[in-house]
């Protein structure tokens, strides 16, 4: 039979007085075993979920800021290999791959749409393919473009950033709903 012992200030003495009123001891002692109860693991839970909820889209805005500004810095890289190559024929390109053959620019940046699945063992920073356009007189102008490829615009990408001969980088990207502006110009 289980000790019992007084509650609610009834001696020991007075059973008869406080019959209603014993409980088990062993209900009373703790466990020497620690751990959480459901109530806290719960509260954590919720905690956690919402710090999360707050960060995520700074975390996703980050990255689409990124990138931004890795477009912005490839077509500063295409404008730096245009301005060699004028340097040496006078005349500006059309055609990135002659850049690329020519070692001026890196053979890995895209030349043309990837489709509309990212590439093998590619970056993730192959969302944009890029093209020159001669301006009207292509010994003294050009524009270079990131497009967005086509698995970036089922994502909800969209792209306007160009570069010229001056060097003048201009236009946005839009990436879920909101427009973004290279970072550095």
């Amino acid at each position: 039979m289980p000790r019992r012992r007084a509650i609610d200030g009834c001696p020991g003495h007075l059973t008869h007085a406080c019959a209603g009123h014993w409980r088990d001891a062993s209900a009373t002692r703790h466990s020497s075993r620690g751990g959480f109860s459901l109530l806290e693991m719960m509260v954590a839970m919720v905690v956690v979920g919402v710090l999360v909820a707050i960060a995520a889209p700074s975390y996703q805005r980050a990255i689409d800021q990124s990138r931004a500004d890795i477009v912005a810095a490839n077509l500063r890289a295409i404008w730096a290999a245009e301005r060699l190559f004028w340097l040496e024929n006078h005349t500006y390109t059309t055609d990135l791959a002659n850049l690329q053959t020519l070692g001026l620019l890196d053979k890995t940046l895209p030349t043309n749409d990837p489709g509309a699945a990212p590439p093998a063992g590619k970056y993730w920073d192959v969302w944009y393919w890029y093209q020159v356009t001669p301006g009207t007189d292509p010994t003294a102008s050009f524009t270079a473009t990131a497009n967005a490829a086509t698995y970036a615009q089922n994502a909800g990408w969209t792209s306007n950033i160009a570069i010229d001969e001056t060097g003048a980088i201009s236009g946005t990207v839009s990436a879920s709903n909101v427009t973004i502006t290279p970072g550095f110009q």
